[in-house]
């Protein structure tokens, strides 16, 4: 009669291969001759998931432009409107570009819907919007006076134009926040 030792269960797995109980820190399995894999440990695991995590949010936040004002010059930074104060309607971020147009809604909930479709990237809704009046048109570096904000965290603008008013069809409009620029 061979003697066998007696194994703490707790010290044995299941071989991948054969599902036989074989010693935790077995390189061969016993029974089939299969090749053990090294496990690895809980620490290492929650280790490495925890660089992934890092990792994910750095390239997010690279993808999503991190801070955009850290390679600007200061001729080109410009900081937003109080309310009261005078200033020009701006999409860009060097005020001295004045080129190009800027979306203006009638109302609050108008410019908001413009600002939705455009981030579903739904141009027939943009054009709807443009078609019924609802949203127009007005060219950077407009003057402007800041009356008002609303929107979620007052995210949005409620501007006049000053200065020659007669080409618009409005004298107030509504602009995301960052649109209403100090000179």
């Amino acid at each position: 009669m061979s003697k066998e030792k007696k194994l703490d269960p707790n010290q044995l797995k299941k071989c991948p291969e054969c599902a036989e109980n074989i010693q935790e820190n077995a390189k061969v399995c016993k029974h089939c001759g299969k090749k053990q894999k090294k496990e690895s440990s809980k620490k290492f695991k929650a280790i490495m998931g925890i660089f992934w995590i890092v990792i994910f949010i750095m390239i997010v936040s690279a993808l999503s432009g991190g801070d955009s004002n850290n390679n600007e010059s200061p001729s080109s930074k410009s900081s937003t409107l109080s309310t009261g104060e005078e200033g020009v309607l701006s999409n860009n971020n060097d005020i001295a570009l004045c080129d190009g147009v800027v979306v203006v809604g009638a109302t609050q909930e108008d410019i908001e819907a413009s600002i939705s479709a455009s981030v579903a990237n739904d141009k027939k809704g943009q054009m709807d919007l443009l078609a019924e009046g609802r949203i127009f048109m007005v060219d950077n570096c407009t003057p402007i006076l800041k009356i008002g904000s609303g929107g979620t965290l007052s995210s949005i603008a409620n501007v006049r134009f000053i200065g020659d008013t007669s080409l618009l069809l409005y004298e107030t409009g509504w602009v995301p926040y960052e649109f209403a620029k100090k000179e």
